[in-house]
C-alpha cells in the first residue's frame, strides 16, 4: 500500500510541476512591454558580457549572479542559436566577423543577433526566470518533503505552484525569481547540513549561501545554515563543535564565492559602495517604523486571504509538532519579514516577497499534509479528491489571477493598441497633450504632439485654456500620487482593501474623474496583469457669454476648508468659477496645491459631479484660477469651495465669481464620439508597485 502511495504521489508531483511550468510559460509572449525600470539589469548586463567578451556587469545596484546565471544561459542555448541564424540566413556575415574583432562584430550586429535592444534575449530571459520559478516549485516540494512529510512537501509545491504573485514574477526578468531560487537552494543545504553534519555538506551549505548572497545582496540565507550549526553543537553538547573546523571551512565558502562571482565589485569599490548606497536610501534603510502596506498586499493580492491565514495556523502546529524544524523555516523568514516590514521602506516594493513566499507555503502545507496523511490511511483515493478539492477552493483566488494574467499577457501590447487607435482615429491637425511614455514621439502622422509632464497642468479647464485637442493619460503615473500604501493600517483594521473614497477625493483623484466624464477612448488590462493603462480624453471648447450669476469681493484669509453658499443651479448649463490665489510662500511647480472646486447636487444628498482648477504654484503672489463644468442632469444647486493638500500652506482668496452660460460646452472635433468607460478603478487605482 505504501508503494502505491509513493508512486501515485510521484505521478501528482509530476503534474503539478508540469503546471506550475505551463502557467509561467503562458503569456511570455508578448508579455509585459520592455519598459520595466530594473529588467535590464540581468538580460541587459549579461548582453554587456557577452559584447565585451568579459564578466563585468557594469552596474552595482545588484550584485553580479543573475547577470552571470542569465549568462551562462545565454551562452548555452541563445546564443548558438542567433549566430547560426544569422550565419546561415546571411552568409556574408562570416567574413565580416572574421574580419572583425568578436567585440566589434557583437556590436555592430547586435540587432540582428540580440533584436533591437535586445528584445530577443529580453524574452529568453524571462523563459529562463520561468524555468527558476517552476524549478523553486520543485525545491519547495523537496525541502517540505525533507523537513516534515512526502504530502507536506507535496502540498507546498502545490500552493507555491498556483501562487499569483511567485507567478506574476516568473512573467518578468528580474532578480526576485532567481534571487528566491538560490535563497532556497542555500536553505535546502541548510536542511541537509542539519540532517547529517559532513564534511561535505558543511562546504556545499557554505557555497549555497554564497551563490545566495551573490544574487541581491542579501544575507537570510545565513541564518538557517548557522541555525543548523548551532543546532548540531548543541546535540552534542561540546563547546569545541561550535568552532569546528567543519564550521570554518564551510563558512569561508560564503565569502569565498562572493569574491569569485564578483570580482568587479572590489575592483570598483568605490562605485560599487557609492551605488549600494543610493539604493539603501532608496529602500529606506533604518526607517524602524512597521509597514502595515506588504501585509494588506499579501493579505488581499499577493498570497490571498485563505492561504494567509493557513501559514499562521500551519506556523503555530507545525511549532507544537515539530518545533525544530519550524524554527529552521523561521530562520530564514524571520530576519526576512524583520527587514522589510520593519527596518526598512522597501516593502512597499511587494515583488521582493516573492523570494519569502515558498518558504510561508511550508507552514501552510503542514497541516493539510497531516489530514492528507490521515484521510489516506481511512479513505486512500477519496482522501486525495478530497484534499485536491480543498486545495482548489484554497487557492481559487490566486488560480483567477493567475488566469487573468496569462490570459491578458497573451493580448498584444497596450500601448500598441494606443499607437494603433490614435494613427486611426485622431484627424489630422489635432493637437494632442501627451504624457511623456505614452504616444511614441516618431508617430507618422499628421498632428501635432505636444509633451506633457505628469507635474504639470492636470484639470480639464486648464487643457481648455490651451487649446489642445486631446490628451493621452498614461494612469500609471497616478501610482506616485495616489500612495496610500500609508493607509495600509487602517485598511487591515477595516477589512477593506484600497480607500477608494480618499483616492477620488483628492485633487487627482476629482480630475481622474472629470477625464472619465470626456473619454473617447480606452486601454487597460486588469489589475492582475500590470501593464500601462491609458485614457484619451477630447478636450471641449468653453463658452464665450457668461453671466456673473455671484460674486464674492470679499477677501477670505486662511482659506483652509472654505465654501461658499449654496447657488441655485441647472442641469445642461455651463458654470464657470474665477478667483485668485495667494499663498503664503513660493510653491515649486511640481508641488502645485491649493485650488478651487464645484460640486453639483441633486435633491438627495450626495455630490453629483465635481470639476476641479489648476492648481497655486510659483512665485507668493495673486494667482488667478478658473475651473468650468457642465451641471449635470438631476442638478437642483452648488457650491464653490476651496481645497488644499498641503496643511502647511496658508491662502487668501479674493473675487470670486460664478458665471452662468447657455452656451454649450462645444465639441472641438465632432467626428470622435464621447464613450462611457468601463476602465475599472482597479486599472485607476494600482494596488502596488509590481
Amino acid at each position: 500500500m505504501e508503494k502505491r502511495f509513493k508512486l501515485l504521489h510521484s505521478w501528482m508531483l509530476v503534474a503539478v510541476v508540469a503546471a506550475a511550468f505551463l502557467i509561467r510559460v503562458i503569456g511570455l509572449v508578448p508579455g509585459h512591454p520592455p519598459d520595466h525600470p530594473d529588467e535590464p539589469m540581468s538580460y541587459g548586463s549579461a548582453l554587456e558580457m557577452i559584447v565585451h567578451g568579459d564578466l563585468n556587469p557594469r552596474r552595482f545596484d545588484y550584485p553580479a549572479g543573475v547577470p552571470l546565471v542569465h549568462y551562462l544561459f545565454f551562452k548555452a542555448l541563445p546564443l548558438p542559436i542567433a549566430l547560426s541564424n544569422v550565419l546561415l540566413t546571411h552568409p556574408k556575415v562570416l567574413f565580416a566577423a572574421l574580419q572583425l574583432g568578436k567585440e566589434q562584430f557583437m556590436s555592430e550586429y547586435s540587432v540582428a543577433l540580440f533584436g533591437k535592444n535586445g528584445i530577443t534575449f529580453l524574452y529568453w530571459s524571462r523563459l529562463l526566470t520561468a524555468i527558476l520559478g517552476t524549478a523553486s516549485v520543485y525545491l519547495v516540494y523537496l525541502i517540505g518533503k525533507k523537513l516534515f512529510s512526502r504530502s507536506a512537501g507535496l502540498v507546498a509545491a502545490v500552493f507555491l505552484a498556483f501562487n499569483y504573485r511567485h507567478v506574476l514574477s516568473s512573467h518578468l526578468a528580474l532578480s526576485d525569481i532567481p534571487n528566491g531560487f538560490f535563497a532556497l537552494l542555500a536553505f535546502y543545504s541548510a536542511v541537509l547540513l542539519m540532517e547529517k553534519n559532513t564534511w561535505r555538506r558543511y562546504l556545499i551549505a557554505g557555497c549555497c549561501v554564497g551563490l545566495s548572497v551573490s544574487m541581491k545582496y542579501q544575507v537570510f540565507a545565513l541564518f538557517p545554515y548557522l541555525f543548523a550549526h548551532v543546532s548540531w553543537a548543541i546535540r552534542k553538547r561540546s563547546l569545541r563543535e561550535f568552532f569546528s573546523l567543519k564550521f570554518i571551512f564551510g563558512s569561508l565558502g560564503i565569502p569565498l564565492t562572493f569574491t569569485i562571482l564578483n570580482p568587479y565589485f572590489f575592483t570598483n569599490l568605490e562605485k560599487a559602495l557609492e551605488t549600494t548606497s543610493i539604493v539603501s536610501r532608496r529602500y529606506g534603510m533604518g526607517a524602524q517604523r512597521f509597514n502595515y502596506y506588504p501585509i494588506l498586499y499579501l493579505y488581499e493580492w499577493g498570497i490571498t486571504r485563505l492561504p494567509s491565514i493557513l501559514i499562521l495556523f500551519g506556523a503555530a502546529v507545525s511549532f507544537l509538532h515539530r518545533p525544530r524544524r519550524a524554527l529552521l523555516v523561521l530562520s530564514y523568514v524571520g530576519p526576512f519579514l524583520y527587514v522589510f516590514l520593519y527596518y526598512m521602506t522597501g516593502g512597499s516594493y511587494v515583488r521582493n516577497f516573492s523570494t519569502v513566499i515558498p518558504l510561508l507555503m511550508l507552514f501552510a502545507a503542514y497541516p493539510l499534509g497531516l489530514l492528507t496523511e490521515w484521510f489516506w490511511k481511512r479513505t486512500r483515493l477519496v482522501a486525495l479528491l478530497f484534499i485536491a478539492l480543498l486545495l482548489a477552493l484554497i487557492q481559487y483566488p490566486s488560480i483567477r489571477q493567475i488566469y487573468q494574467l496569462d490570459v491578458s499577457y497573451s493580448r498584444p501590447w497596450v500601448r500598441d493598441e494606443l499607437t494603433e487607435w490614435v494613427l486611426q482615429a485622431i484627424p489630422d491637425k489635432s493637437a494632442v497633450l501627451n504624457d511623456n511614455v505614452s504616444v511614441p514621439t516618431g508617430i507618422e502622422k499628421p498632428i501635432e504632439i505636444i509633451q506633457w509632464g505628469h507635474e504639470e497642468g492636470n484639470s480639464v479647464t486648464e487643457f481648455m485654456d490651451k487649446g489642445y485637442d486631446f490628451a493621452v493619460l498614461n494612469t500609471a503615473w497616478n501610482q506616485i500620487y495616489f500612495f496610500w500604501f500609508n493607509l495600509a493600517e487602517r485598511q487591515l483594521l477595516s477589512g477593506k482593501s484600497i480607500p477608494y473614497d480618499d483616492l477620488w477625493n483628492s485633487y487627482r483623484g476629482m480630475a481622474l474623474s472629470e477625464y472619465l466624464r470626456y473619454t473617447v477612448a480606452e486601454f487597460y488590462k486588469p489589475w492582475p496583469a500590470p501593464e500601462n493603462s491609458y485614457l484619451v480624453i477630447k478636450i471641449p471648447r468653453k463658452p464665450f457669454t457668461l453671466g456673473v450669476l455671484q460674486a464674492s469681493h470679499q477677501q477670505i484669509t486662511e482659506a483652509k476648508g472654505w465654501v461658499s453658499p449654496e447657488s441655485v443651479a441647472t442641469s445642461g448649463k455651463v458654470y464657470t468659477v474665477e478667483g485668485v490665489l495667494k499663498a503664503d510662500r513660493e510653491i515649486q511647480s511640481n508641488l502645485r496645491d491649493g485650488f478651487l472646486r464645484i460640486d453639483f447636487y441633486g435633491n438627495t444628498f450626495g455630490i453629483l459631479q465635481t470639476s476641479v482648477s489648476g492648481r497655486v504654484h510659483g512665485p507668493s503672489q495673486w494667482t488667478r484660477l478658473r475651473v468650468v463644468a457642465t451641471a449635470p442632469e438631476g442638478t437642483g444647486h452648488l457650491t464653490v469651495s476651496f481645497q488644499q493638500e498641503n496643511s502647511d500652506i496658508r491662502y487668501e482668496i479674493d473675487h470670486v465669481l460664478l458665471f452662468e452660460s447657455d452656451e454649450v460646452l462645444t465639441d472641438a472635433v465632432p467626428g470622435t464620439p464621447y464613450i462611457s468607460p468601463t476602465i475599472p478603478k482597479t486599472a485607476l487605482f494600482p494596488n502596488s508597485i509590481y
